[in-house]
């Protein structure tokens, strides 16, 4: 059913008005493919001839001898098909170089006194669940095309991409996105006797990992405890969709189980019910040690280390692509044993340090660069009581993971990237974050900053923020996020067919249910020919950021909200 999805999105890009994208109000205009758009020397230049590489170079990013600062947005599909037909792309990438060639903004001088150059770039979203759909090592040739039409509708119009190993909170088999469900099977499968849950099912419902100790402590420092919710008439919440139950395709569970949405909304998201569940916790601390166990190494660090690999390659053939980054928001893991969650940060810098390992070994293109962030997104500093429930004083200190990335580094190979979302893991402001983010990077030597997620109330305000942090020295920026609202109608990568629309949002961003919508719209993932997913924090995008960049940053960052609730629906 995907290539009859495929074939829809193909005829929609092709309809009158589908060459423009709402910016502002007004829709931005169709010009001959070949234009070269130039301003001052100080300013972008966007073209569609082949792109200079840009390199890491003294801790910066460059273009042949001239440092650049990188902005855009993010560019992330939630759910199959996972990336729009290539003219969306296309027309996308052009409007996105016209905005910042239309801009005011011009970057301050670096360090070294000398002149950047601001150039438009994307975070490209690019899932194993995508690559790896059904099994270990089977890579869907359909998915590894769509993303390299997509980086090569990018460089038509002189946009940079990174790509971004993305993944929110684990897996579709307990409303997350980002790993492919087998994964999580093979875990329930070879579980043992503990009765630990990895996968839901009926058998495993979804639950909060956080033990009552630790509710008390976090009560008493303010913050909200994640609750799951369930709709109170059914019988059998988790059975739709789940593992072994027959009843739906398990690699959609996240958009066809309704107990689901009830907890991968924008609302529930934002409170971070899926982070902090016993299926996650467990899940990702397995997979964090899967390098140092013979078994998991062979079926769930191997394979991801192929995934990477694929990435990778998309690096060898493509100039526009910047780096890779290995994992998104790698949450804090180990939980009920607090013991083990202070373990979070020591864990996952040992992964990293394990596949740059693993890529040294194989040959992985010695010039190829990778972003790496530290749990959460966040930084170390950026909440004390964060530091102290899920990380050791040694952690990313270790004289194997230190040795590693000091290594990369050392061979312009490493970028630090790092997300800004006001609550419980970030309490400090925008400057003292990129401060952090500073002093962080500076542990490994001359590494540049990739500040890759944030989101702002409106336009103008992630505008602020963008030209701010490049007045500050950070070295690319991407805002949360990019969409085109007038292709899917909606304001995140999804796409409800008219049966759906005419009986409204199947689930609200507070989780709120329209039941005849809703059962419209499961039609479609029980057939598979739905579009994209309204999960984990997919709305509140848009595509007119990059024009309103001001020509002098202000001299305070605007105070961000925290991402939920999102702009309004209707506001492009």
């Amino acid at each position: 059913m995907r290539s009859a999805v495929v074939a829809v999105l193909t005829a929609a890009a092709a309809l009158p008005g589908a060459a423009s994208c709402l910016v502002g109000g007004a829709c931005a205009v169709e010009a001959e493919a070949s234009v070269l758009l130039q301003r001052s020397s100080a300013k972008p230049v966007v073209a569609t001839s082949a792109m200079e590489r840009i390199k890491v170079k003294g801790g910066a990013f460059t273009r042949g001898d001239t440092e650049v600062v990188m902005l855009g947005g993010n560019y992330v599909w939630k759910a199959a098909p996972y990336f729009p037909p290539k003219a969306i792309v296309e027309r996308n990438a052009k409007q996105i170089a016209e905005e910042l060639a239309s801009s005011a903004y011009i970057p301050k001088h670096g360090a070294d006194g000398k002149h950047r150059i601001s150039v438009p770039c994307v975070r490209l979203g690019a899932m194993m669940e995508g690559m790896m759909p059904d099994e270990a090592g089977k890579i869907d040739g359909a998915w590894v095309q769509a993303l390299d039409d997509a980086i090569s509708a990018f460089a038509a119009h002189g946009v940079y991409v990174f790509l971004d190993a993305h993944g929110d909170a684990w897996s579709t088999t307990n409303g997350g996105t980002g790993f492919p469900w087998w994964m999580s099977a093979y875990m329930q499968e070879t579980a043992g006797s503990d009765g630990k849950s990895f996968i839901t099912s009926p058998e495993h419902p979804l639950e909060i990992a956080i033990p009552d100790a630790l509710a008390d402590v976090l009560r008493k420092a303010g913050a909200a405890i994640p609750e799951i919710s369930v709709v109170e008439s059914d019988p059998d919440p988790w059975r739709n969709f789940s593992v072994g139950s027959g009843v739906g395709n398990p690699r959609y569970m996240n958009i066809g189980n309704i107990n689901m949405r009830k907890n991968n909304n924008d609302k529930a998201w934002a409170e971070a019910n899926l982070i902090f569940t016993k299926q996650v916790q467990n899940a990702y601390h397995r997979f964090l040690k899967s390098p140092g166990d013979d078994e998991d190494r062979k079926q769930i660090f191997m394979p991801y280390v192929e995934f990477i690999k694929e990435l990778f390659s998309m690096w060898d053939r493509h100039s526009n692509v910047v780096a890779v980054e290995l994992l998104n928001e790698p949450p804090p893991t180990g939980l009920p044993c607090v013991k083990t969650a202070r373990k979070s940060r020591t864990n996952l810098w040992m992964f990293y340090a394990n596949v740059l390992d693993e890529l040294d070994k194989l040959g992985v293109h010695p010039d190829a660069p990778v972003a790496l962030q530290d749990v959460s997104g966040t930084l170390p500093g950026a909440n004390r009581l964060y530091d102290a429930l899920f990380s050791e004083p040694s952690a990313a200190s270790g004289e194997f993971e230190m040795k590693k990335l000091k290594a990369w580094a050392s061979r312009g190979k490493l970028v630090l990237s790092f997300h800004f979302y006001p609550g419980f893991a970030t309490q400090v402001g925008m400057e003292e974050m990129i401060e952090l983010a500073r002093k962080e990077a500076a542990k490994w030597g001359q590494v540049p900053l990739f500040f890759s997620e944030f989101w702002g109330e409106t336009a103008q305000e992630m505008a602020d923020v963008m030209a701010g942090a490049g007045d500050d020295g950070v070295d690319a920026i991407t805002y949360w996020h990019y969409v085109d609202r007038e292709y899917t109608g909606q304001p995140g990568w999804y796409i409800y067919n008219a049966a759906t629309l005419a009986k409204g949002d199947p689930v609200s961003d507070e989780g709120e249910i329209n039941w005849e919508a809703w059962g419209e719209y499961v039609k479609t993932v029980f057939d598979e020919t739905f579009i994209g997913g309204d999960i984990t924090g997919a709305a509140g995008g848009r595509c007119d950021v990059l024009g309103l960049l001001p020509t002098v940053a202000p001299k305070t960052f605007p105070k961000l909200q925290p991402r939920y609730p999102h702009a309004p629906r209707g506001d492009p």
